[in-house]
């Protein structure tokens, strides 16, 4: 049964707010009875708004991980998290924003109900952080919707009813990097079309029908550890935003290129004596141009050594990415030059295969590089 002790601090946070609330509008409560009243019921709204986060890992429905992500994402709840650990410490040491955040008045009305004869006193404070000044009562409101939002997302995935998973494991290739739009790029550096979008599109739309999903990237070159992960993470980041748990993710990084994409998981699979293949039902998401080429080299990288690894018959299901994205025009008609680059890379790609000549196809298996993040080690022994 579920755990939903979290919604206790919730409505707590509800409450807090509604306080908040009437000292922003006007309350016939006497708040200047001590001038920094109302600064204290912000400073309590979001210390006890930050800890939420705390009550969800002890329900155990969520994870660290997309919790840090949740919060990472949105301005109002990193300063949520600094007011919080500033009125909680003298020194804030890991600031999200500004270790010198902080609270102050901006002004306080004092108003007469000519009918009544009663006072009332409205409230409004700002948020000094990093240069910048917001509006303390906008931004414990955006907090609110921002956990609220996140508390239904929950409750939506929870109360899913879980349906026939049809792959146990999906190998998603490697659908290049989020620019600063956060979208995927259509095209390489070389002016190929790369077709990502339609590709993350698809796995989001078959999510339901996926065990596991095998994101693999190239990057395993770079020497700094941010760029060595962020195809990967990337890929990662845009399908927990879609609705994708997190624990059905694992990330694998490779040499730049299909052929090193499919090494890199053979490598890593062979670590864990490919336990983790057998008897499954193993899917390979692509696009309909990639996907001759990207099988043929998972067959024969993987049936290559099957007798020397007893593998047990390893087949791999094409998913074509066109066929199951169910929300996206495929953008190869908008790129139509670009698009025929791709295709005769594709071919010669293969017809380089079949002479023997591609690049590196003959490497020794001890040069092949592969990597899993250590966080996502453990979904290899499931």
């Amino acid at each position: 049964m579920e755990n939903k002790k979290y919604l206790e601090q919730f409505e707590r946070i509800k409450r807090w707010h509604k306080e908040l609330e009437k000292g922003y509008l006007g309350s016939k409560k006497n708040y200047l009875d001590d001038d920094i009243y109302y600064e204290d019921l912000l400073y309590t709204f979001f210390q006890n708004c930050f800890h939420l986060k705390d009550w969800l890992l002890s329900s155990k429905i969520t994870t660290k991980q997309d919790i840090n992500f949740f919060i990472e994402s949105h301005e109002d709840m990193k300063i949520c998290r600094d007011l919080c650990n500033s009125s909680k410490h003298l020194v804030l040491k890991n600031p999200s924003i500004d270790k010198n955040i902080k609270v102050e008045a901006k002004e306080i009305r004092l108003s007469m109900d000519l009918n009544t004869n009663e006072s009332q006193i409205s409230n409004t404070y700002i948020i000094r952080a990093d240069g910048n000044i917001h509006h303390a009562f906008d931004v414990a409101t955006k907090c609110l919707s921002l956990w609220k939002s996140f508390l239904e997302n929950l409750k939506f995935h929870n109360k899913e009813k879980p349906r026939e998973v049809f792959y146990d494991i999906v190998i998603l290739l490697c659908a290049s990097i989020l620019n600063k739009n956060k979208h995927f790029d259509e095209l390489s550096s070389d002016s190929s079309y790369l077709g990502g979008p339609i590709r993350m599109r698809a796995a989001v739309d078959i999510k339901s029908r996926v065990g596991k999903f095998i994101v693999v990237g190239g990057g395993i070159k770079k020497d700094n550890d941010q760029e060595k992960w962020r195809k990967v993470n990337d890929m990662r980041r845009y399908l927990i935003n879609q609705g994708v748990n997190s624990n059905k993710i694992i990330r694998i990084v490779s040499e730049p290129d299909t052929h090193g994409n499919f090494r890199a998981i053979f490598t890593c699979l062979k670590k864990q004596n490919f336990k983790f293949l057998k008897r499954k039902k193993l899917g390979v998401l692509t696009n309909f141009y990639h996907l001759p080429r990207a099988l043929r080299f998972a067959k024969d990288i993987f049936e290559k050594d099957e007798k020397e690894n007893k593998i047990d018959g390893i087949s791999f299901i094409p998913i074509c990415a066109e066929s199951v994205a169910k929300k996206i025009i495929p953008t190869y008609l908008k790129y139509d030059l670009e698009f025929l680059v791709r295709v005769s890379n594709e071919i010669r790609g293969l017809r380089d295969w079949e002479k023997d000549k591609y690049r590196d196809q003959n490497k020794p298996f001890k040069k092949w590089r592969g990597e899993c993040y250590k966080d996502d080690k453990e979904f290899l022994k499931q």
